[in-house]
């Protein structure tokens, strides 16, 4: 089993035992409770247990969630036992208070508070000795070779061999060193892996033939960094550092600690299976939702659209999107019907436009179109996009062929995941920011994301939208 397809299992075990631990949590508790109950008082009445049965399963689908923006179903669940028992009693706790909260619907029912103190120990307990179980299976199957990470060791000096060794000797940390990058001269001595050059690292990244990277130098140029951090993020490949680095890297980062040796990682949240999963059902969601609120907008702008003149309705511009698989972008038509012939006939209009790939006073945009332009109403349509996969509701705007190089060696990240209707470099100044800026903020996108990231955003569009600021 590959580490990645063991990785997907993993989480997918984490999800059910979560739910079944949720539900059996709060029976459990309300055992415990009449037991306590009937113990000071034999002769009390007791509540009814079906209201608790549908509050249980509320409240265990509410837990997973808070447990997922917590993070525990991504990064913690491979890191220290310490700090997913903090998650833990931050979900659980958080989850509780909303439980507490939802009673206030059942307004026939009278819940126990002594119920509730019961269950939120009970829960944190189960929790903790459940994910505890299932952290031993997983270092069981690490030591039999099953999902194990293959570690790359970006340098050749004492602490690249060092942890070559601490790796291979200790089979239930879930990593296997395949090379060290060796980009001075050594004789290979200390350490039982291939040396490889960097050309031939590189290729190896490439190849799939890597899960992780852990660069041990502090000399490595900036630009070599940049480069091997963009092959990384491209292949999902993990990328730790030693803290000498961290200046040189932006993005959020996590600190690791391996028998004394000190390294932090390289964000990537998009770059991990679960979050990707999580956001595609987000999608599905709440762009399902938001698309059956604005069909009477959709059918006047398609209305106003026919009424304009001559020509389709919708128009579709082909775009580059995840993996740079070529899509037809929805978009309602905002130009006239000859709008291409306009454009090669005047040099002029077409070095502006390939400047920038926008135009100010484009005199090919109808009166209609410049309305639907201001507030990006001729977008609505690209919804449908999101529904099909073929584009997120927030994420780097997809862009056309000609525009890749002005991304550089940037551009594998964007073309790392799905793009999206809007962004964080739109809701930060939408077409008056520049395309520096714009990749930047699309990396800090793509390295930080989160799921209430992708909510502030949706939150932020609609001010930036009717404000107009940047729209032509």
């Amino acid at each position: 089993m590959t580490f990645k397809s063991f990785q997907r299992v993993h989480l997918l075990a984490l999800l059910v035992c979560d739910l079944l631990t949720g539900v059996f949590a709060f029976i459990l508790a309300f055992n415990l409770a009449w037991a306590i109950n009937q113990a000071r008082d034999p002769y009390a009445i007791w509540l009814p247990f079906l209201p608790y049965v549908k509050l249980a399963v509320i409240w265990t689908f509410l837990n997973a969630l808070i447990f997922s923006l917590g993070g525990l179903y991504s990064k913690r669940p491979w890191g220290g036992f310490s700090g997913e028992i903090g998650g833990i009693l931050t979900g659980v706790s958080t989850s509780m208070v909303f439980a507490m909260a939802i009673t206030f619907f059942f307004r026939n029912i009278e819940f126990s508070r002594l119920f509730f103190i019961t269950a939120w120990v009970t829960a944190f307990i189960m929790f903790w000795f459940v994910r505890g179980i299932l952290r031993l299976i997983r270092r069981g199957m690490f030591s039999a070779g099953m999902g194990i990470r293959r570690l790359m060791l970006w340098g050749s000096n004492d602490i690249a061999i060092n942890l070559a060794s601490l790796y291979s000797k200790d089979p239930w940390r879930g990593k296997v060193p395949v090379a060290i990058i060796n980009d001075t001269a050594h004789d290979g001595s200390g350490a039982d892996i291939p040396f490889l050059t960097s050309e031939e690292g590189s290729k190896w990244l490439n190849e799939g033939k890597v899960d992780e990277v852990i660069v041990t130098r502090h000399d490595l140029p900036r630009e070599s960094l940049y480069q091997l951090a963009q092959i990384c993020r491209t292949n999902e490949i993990a990328l730790k550092l030693v803290p000498d680095l961290i200046e040189v890297v932006a993005g959020q980062l996590s600190v690791e600690g391996v028998e004394g040796i000190p390294m932090v990682e390289m964000g990537n949240n998009l770059g991990r299976y679960y979050p990707q999963l999580v956001k595609r059902i987000f999608d599905l969601i709440i762009g399902g939702l938001i698309t059956i609120i604005l069909l009477p907008v959709l059918g006047i702008c398609a209305i106003m659209v026919r009424m304009s003149g001559v020509g389709p309705i919708l128009f579709h511009h082909m775009r580059l999107g995840k993996g740079k698989a070529v899509f037809g972008q929805y978009k309602f038509r905002t130009m006239v019907d000859n709008a291409d012939e306009i454009l090669r006939n005047d040099p002029e209009l077409m070095q502006k436009f390939r400047e920038g790939f926008k135009l100010q006073d484009d005199p090919r945009v109808t009166p209609v179109g410049k309305f639907l332009r201001r507030y990006s109403l001729d977008e609505l349509p690209q919804l449908f996009n999101v529904l099909k996969g073929e584009m997120s509701l927030v994420g780097p705007r997809p862009i056309v062929e000609s525009e890749v190089e002005k991304y550089g060696f940037f551009a594998d990240a964007l073309f790392s995941v799905t793009p999206g209707m809007t962004g964080l470099w739109q809701v930060s100044g939408r077409s008056d920011v520049g395309y520096e800026e714009r990749v930047k903020l699309d990396l800090i996108y793509i390295e930080r994301w989160t799921l209430l990231e992708d909510l502030r955003i949706l939150l932020l569009t609609p001010g930036a939208v009717f404000g107009g600021r940047g729209s032509y």
